[in-house]
């Protein structure tokens, strides 16, 4: 999808998180800039980001309320984002994290899992980002004892999905412009962010005809293995 967008985080009830938490023996919240985690009163955990958003969930389904916090900073003339997963059982630290690049990472329940799943941008790809238009296709992940697992393999709606807006805009500069490669390098993080949804989707055919209608270079072959590099990353 693309970067410059702001996706809204579709679980409702977490959209306005508590000053403060509590997590067994652990009381969070977070001031200004800071994670402030204290244990008995006293502090047990500091951390500190640039721009912080917290969530509360059960994200493993155990039972229990987890902490998960969306950093962004400003990374030249955009966002970069990272989201925190939080140990809150019996100790607190950061269990693990998603580097999310220019794409904001949110959570909702998957309709086909029937789990809460995160969403993230594809970092690997953020070196085709480029000019005012950025895209990232998605990886899709879920918390699962104390790690952050992949499961696009589990998945397919949420890459159509993400394809839609980004196979329009595709179309509609393609409308206006030549097809050729000059084109093509234009759209360059378009076409790599679509292909690879499509490949997380499993629509190789779809991959692949996107790439015959949509990538006017002589590299073709060239450019396709680099991006099946990166997916499976």
């Amino acid at each position: 999808m693309k970067c410059s967008f702001l996706l809204i985080v579709l679980f409702v009830p977490f959209l306005y998180p508590q000053q403060e938490y509590n997590f067994n023996n652990y009381s969070a919240s977070v001031r200004g800039k800071s994670l402030e985690v204290k244990k008995e009163g006293k502090f047990a955990f500091i951390m500190e980001f640039s721009d912080p958003q917290e969530y509360i969930a059960d994200f493993d389904n155990d039972g229990l309320e987890d902490l998960m916090i969306v950093n962004r900073y400003k990374s030249g003339d955009r966002f970069d984002y990272t989201a925190y997963l939080f140990n809150t059982i019996d100790s607190f630290y950061i269990a693990d994290s998603i580097h999310s690049g220019c794409y904001e990472p949110f959570f909702t329940v998957s309709d086909e899992i029937g789990e809460i799943i995160i969403i993230a941008g594809n970092s690997e790809f953020s070196k085709f980002t480029a000019g005012i238009e950025q895209f990232l296709p998605v990886n899709c992940y879920k918390y699962e004892s104390g790690e952050i697992m992949k499961i696009n393999d589990e998945l397919y709606d949420i890459f159509i999905s993400e394809n839609e807006d980004i196979l329009e805009y595709i179309e509609d500069f393609f409308s206006n412009h030549d097809k050729n490669c000059g084109s093509t390098m234009q759209i360059i993080p378009a076409v790599a962010s679509a292909y690879a949804n499509y490949c997380n989707a499993g629509e190789p055919t779809l991959a692949h005809q996107l790439i015959s209608n949509y990538y006017y270079c002589d590299d073709k072959e060239e450019f396709v293995s680099r991006l099946n590099e990166l997916i499976l990353k």
